[in-house]
């Protein structure tokens, strides 16, 4: 039997203001990673227009809406299936129009290649001439602190605190997944250590990464500053 959009569920889409920015990115333009919500033979064709701009009818199957993010992609399939009672709702990963499956979404969303070969801060690539400069304001001893990682995560996890005095954030990628940042740490070998500890917890693919001022610095930078401050403590030793 076919499920059908009722007029009641496109007038949640118009209306509801957490549908708002779902509707805003509904876009046609098939590039990079996204997500669409499929349903097997279920939608009813002359109501499904109201509401989304991408809406396409293959493989047996709807698919409903170009989304940016995991999360707004769920919040449409649990409209459908808990509101609508649509049992065959899922979301489906794309790359460049091509499926793709939650784990390939997962590794693409991950963006440690891009700490691990170039030189940031943030999400900011620095010139040799803004290290100089770093380098001179911390009076050539860079102090970097230390986060440990964990994730990315479709849904969220239990992360035990197994220091009352750590820090667990929870947070949301641009494309809605979850990770989580413990810390901060004051040397690699304590995030070391307490990334042990998590394992022996039964938690496992957690990483610590360099942050300086509360932005995460790229794993090369993090190696120069190292240098250049062992480098200057070197130096002064000397005089």
């Amino acid at each position: 039997m076919k499920a059908k959009f009722t007029l009641a569920l496109v007038a949640l889409f118009l209306t509801t203001s957490s549908f708002a920015t779902t509707l805003l990115k509904d876009t046609k333009a098939k590039r990079g990673l996204y997500f669409q919500v499929r349903i097997d033979n279920a939608v009813e064709p002359d109501l499904k227009q109201v509401a989304f701009e991408t809406i396409e009818s293959r493989d047996n199957a709807t698919f409903i809406g170009i989304f940016k993010s995991y999360t707004e992609a769920q919040k449409v399939k649990n409209v459908l299936t808990y509101t609508e009672h649509i049992e065959t709702a899922s979301i489906i990963p794309f790359f460049n129009d091509e499926e793709i499956t939650i784990e390939d979404a997962l590794v693409l969303s991950n963006n440690q290649i891009f700490y691990d070969h170039e030189l940031s801060i943030g999400n900011r690539i620095v010139s040799q001439e803004e290290i100089s400069k770093l380098l001179f304001a911390y009076n050539g001893e860079v102090q970097l602190e230390y986060k440990v990682l964990i994730g990315l995560f479709v849904d969220p996890i239990q992360i035990p605190n197994l220091s009352g005095d750590i820090a667990i954030l929870q947070r949301r990628t641009e494309e809605g997944f979850v990770t989580y940042e413990i810390g901060n740490f004051k040397s690699k070998e304590r995030a070391a250590e307490y990334i042990s500890k998590l394992r022996k917890a039964g938690i496992n693919g957690g990483v610590y990464a360099p942050y300086l001022g509360g932005k995460r610095v790229s794993a090369l930078l993090a190696q120069q500053f190292e240098k250049l401050s062992n480098d200057y403590t070197a130096m002064e030793t000397v005089r």
